[in-house]
């Protein structure tokens, strides 16, 4: 598999989703979504094919957060 993967970290994701899916018609290749380890994010493609990430951290669960407790 080959491709190009852009991480953008962003203070309000979900007002990235509004301008960028919402207001300006990208199509998500990962919907909006917060994950267990701790990123609140979503991923668009540019027309070229470039993979764009848009992330906000967030407190991961506190299951993944155990896992990680000495």
């Amino acid at each position: 598999m080959q491709g190009l993967l852009l991480n953008f970290e962003v203070e309000d994701v979900d007002a990235e989703w509004e301008r960028l899916v919402a207001g300006e018609g990208l199509r998500p290749e990962l919907e909006l979504r917060s994950e267990d380890f701790g990123q609140r994010h979503f991923v668009v493609a540019d027309p070229n094919g470039v993979l764009i990430d848009v992330i906000t951290p967030i407190a991961p669960s506190e299951e993944y957060a155990g896992q990680y407790v000495c």
